[in-house]
Parts: structure tokens; sequence; C-alpha cells
């Protein structure tokens, strides 16, 4: 569901559910913070990429090999501002 929000370009839906399954009790995996990282990156929504990091630390067992994982196959797109 949080994938399909991002892809919408839903994003505060997908941080609202987020934030909802959070406060339901509903810990989230290293799937839903991959989609969530990935498509946050995409939209150039820093901040909020660097929350979900930070909650990798809460909810993962291991949060800084996950996002070593994360890093090294799903590499940052540069991107090029064109005058």
């Amino acid at each position: 569901m949080l994938g399909a929000y991002l892809r919408a370009d839903m994003i505060e839906k997908a941080m609202q559910t987020y934030e909802k399954m959070k406060a339901a009790g509903r810990a989230p995996n290293e799937f839903t913070m991959m989609i969530l990282i990935r498509n946050l990156e995409k939209a150039g929504e820093k901040d909020l990429v660097e929350f979900v990091k930070r909650d990798c630390v809460e909810y993962l067992d291991s949060p800084k090999k996950f996002l070593e994982e994360v890093d090294r196959k799903y590499p940052k797109r540069r991107s090029v501002d064109l005058v």
C-alpha cells in the first residue's frame, strides 16, 4: 500500500499510513523500510528519507547492515541541473 501511494505521488498519505501502522503496534520490516527509502529518494524527499532511516535503528535488528545493503543494491541517482 505504501509503495502504491508513493508511486502515485501521494507522499503525505504514504507517511500518514506509515505512522498509523507504527501507532497500531505494527513494526515495519526491512521490505517496508526499503520501499519507503527508495521511493522517497526518487521523489527527492531527503528529510523524510532521513526520518525513515532513523526509524531503522528502532525497528530493525541490524540497521547499519540493512542501510549499507540498500545503498549497495540501489545506488542514489545523481541529478544534473540543465540550464
